[in-house]
């Protein structure tokens, strides 16, 4: 056995390596992809948990960059917190990409996006839509 799988090796040649498997796998993607449309085929529950929990992960790390908070008020509870569109262009752009592609903007540090509560961002929009305030 040699010691190519020592933590030492690996922290030694991990530029090597890393470059050894990326072209090993772009002489091989096709074989890649087969074997993992196969096991998605498999293991359907599995691939829904693990879907699930990067989509989560993903969500959080973005709010968690627009700063994890409500900008308005302050309310920290990550699960009511929702990603606003400061220029007005939420609906059209999660159509075109989907609210994973949002979130990896978000992340990118692209400008243009604030962490609201769902309450603040009920009434910024029904501010913005012109819907008066019930007497």
């Amino acid at each position: 056995m040699t010691d190519v799988y020592t933590p030492e090796y690996y922290k030694q040649h991990r530029a090597q390596i890393r470059a050894s498997h990326r072209k090993y796998y772009q002489n091989n993607r096709e074989l890649f992809w087969e074997q993992s449309r196969v096991w998605a085929e498999n293991n359907p529950e599995t691939r829904k948990r693990i879907a699930r929990e990067y989509a989560r992960r993903v969500r959080e790390g973005a709010l968690k960059a627009l700063g994890g908070v409500c900008s308005v008020c302050g309310f920290d509870d990550i699960r009511a917190l929702v990603i606003h569109h400061k220029n007005g262009e939420g609906t059209r752009e999660y159509r075109s990409i989907g609210s994973h592609g949002v979130y990896l903007k978000v992340l990118r540090g692209l400008p243009g996006y604030s962490a609201l509560c769902a309450n603040c961002h009920m009434i910024r929009h029904s501010e913005c839509s012109g819907l008066r305030k019930k007497p």
